[in-house]
Parts: C-alpha cells; structure tokens; sequence
C-alpha cells in the first residue's frame, strides 16, 4: 500500500494517490431523487450537468414542502397577498420597549 500524506492536496497528482472517482452526474441526480427517467440533453457537457445538479434541491423535498404549504392553513384571500406595509422603527422600538 502506498504512503499518502496528510497535508493537503496541493495538485491533481496528488488527489491521483487517493484515486478517487467523481460521482457521475446520474449517481447525483439519483442523491437528489430525480426520476430514473430524468436525462439531461445530449448536448449538455458533463461540467454543465454538474453546475445544473449543484444548484438542484432534493424533488422529493420540495414536493412534500409545496404539498405541506399548499395543504395547511386556510387559502391566502387577496388582501393577505398584499404587499407588507413599511413599518415604523422608531414607534416599534418604543412600544416594545415600553412592554
């Protein structure tokens, strides 16, 4: 077995004695649950996949938060959508601070 040191990498050579294998863009989109059937476009490179599938979240996830969301509490009326009023910092520290 050969020696590897413990200081840090500092080359491609030197992550080469580890040899290492990268998790191919499927084996991540599979971490991420993605679909079997989930396939990028042929002419997407491996390094676009990568970029594509660092920015993804978790499907299953997301699908269970916009269910939870979507399911609780009543539905918003158009009032509530409004836009949040400004609130004023001076009158709020006071009163809080006369609590």
């Amino acid at each position: 077995m050969q020696e590897v040191s413990q200081e840090p990498a500092q080359s491609w050579e030197d992550l080469a004695k580890w040899q290492l294998r990268f998790f191919t863009p499927r084996e991540i989109a599979n971490l991420h649950r993605f679909p079997s059937g989930f396939s990028f476009p042929s002419h997407f490179t491996p390094l676009n996949c990568y970029r594509l599938l660092g920015n993804s979240l978790n499907v299953e996830i997301v699908a269970a938060l916009l269910t939870y969301l979507l399911q609780e509490g009543p539905p918003l009326e158009p009032d509530d959508a409004a836009e949040p009023q400004p609130v004023d910092v001076a009158t709020s520290s006071s009163s809080s601070e006369q609590q």
